[in-house]
């Protein structure tokens, strides 16, 4: 075969909290690893936070060198905005259910591209180090179950010239209506920039006010929008992302579901609510489902836009490798300033999508 499938880590209960550290010793070029973490809820049902809160920190490092560093929630969003879909999940917040979440790291512009790959053998002791807290989306868990697949060039000679590195630059606490500005790195040419402004209950023009990219002390200006014409911008380029998930229903108090997307919430299933129970916003994390008279198991499918509250500043054509984003030599800020809605207790992150040559 041209293209395998590897199995680099059998399923495994790996406990309540802590860190797996796998050896990533393939003589293959990577094409893309995809992290599997299911938790089995427990009888009494509590969700918190969305299922990717029990992967909090992904990394690939090769001793001090830092090759990938996300959240789950933030590989979610990327895998989003590389593919253009969400990573299928599967599972419910139904008690004695599993709950699952699947986290990728794309290392080339599509599964098995031949220009982009991470090969191993250009790295003296390359190693996958998975971060977990089996109980962050539900509490009182106590059992789960971590994978890890491969997807890697096989009987193909793949000869990639780079790879993808996405790592998260910088995080700060905002002040409403406050202005940050951000030193960019120079060193490999952008694909894509990312800004995380997760907040719960606020329309995307009430978090970022602008956001400006600028050249040499603004000799050259390549963005500069405003947080309202940004979230238009998300809605044109990239179009809705979906989940599919399964919910316990509650006449009574509801139950409240933490999804990915944040802006434009559409929640649809085979329920009955009466608007007198319930008022969601159509922005934010979480939303609340509420029956009149029904209870139990339901599917639900929730749509919308800007997953985990990340954006993607629009940098041209990111399938193109000519028209990467190159500014060796130059100077470059990120300028952020806070929308003025509320008082901010959520950071914001700024994170970075760089085509690293071997």
């Amino acid at each position: 075969m041209r293209y395998c499938t590897s199995l680099l880590l059998s399923p495994t209960d790996v406990g309540t909290a802590g860190t797996k550290v796998l050896d990533l010793d393939f003589p293959d070029v990577v094409s893309r690893l995809t992290i599997l973490f299911s938790t089995l809820n427990p009888a009494t049902q509590a969700p918190i936070e969305h299922p990717a809160a029990n992967l909090p920190k992904i990394e690939i490092v090769d001793g001090s060198n830092v090759i990938f560093s996300l959240t789950g929630m933030q590989a979610h969003a990327l895998e989003f905005y590389d593919m253009g879909r969400l990573y299928p999940g599967g599972g419910s917040f139904v008690p004695t259910w599993n709950l699952v979440h699947n986290a990728v790291i794309n290392f080339g512009r599509f599964l098995h591209d031949p220009v982009l790959g991470f090969d191993p053998k250009k790295f003296t002791n390359p190693q996958l180090k998975i971060t977990y807290d089996e109980d962050a989306a539900v509490t009182s868990t106590v059992e789960n179950t971590l994978c890890v697949i491969a997807d890697l060039f096989d009987e193909l000679a793949a000869a990639p010239t780079g790879f993808l590195m996405n790592k998260e630059l910088y995080s700060y606490n905002p002040l409403a209506g406050a202005t940050e500005e951000i030193d960019m790195p120079t060193d490999f040419p952008f694909r894509q920039i990312f800004l995380q402004a997760r907040v719960n209950n606020l329309w995307f023009g009430g978090i970022i006010g602008q956001v400006k990219l600028t050249e040499d002390n603004d000799k050259r200006i390549p963005l500069d929008v405003t947080g309202s014409q940004l979230e238009s911008l998300m809605h044109q380029l990239f179009g809705p992302c979906t989940e599919h998930i399964v919910c316990d229903l509650a006449a009574d108090t509801g139950v409240t579901l933490f999804h990915a997307a944040t802006q434009g919430i559409m929640l649809r299933g085979d329920y009955y609510n009466t608007g007198s129970l319930i008022d969601n916003v159509p922005f934010g994390y979480s939303s609340l489902l509420k029956t009149a008279t029904q209870t139990g198991s339901s599917p639900i499918e929730i749509a919308g836009t800007m997953p985990h509250g990340i954006v993607s500043l629009p940098l041209g054509n990111i399938q193109d490798m000519a028209d990467l984003y190159d500014i060796k030599g130059k100077s470059l800020k990120l300028k952020i300033k806070a929308g003025s809605g509320k008082t901010f207790t959520e950071e914001f992150h700024i994170l970075t999508q760089q085509v690293r040559s071997y």
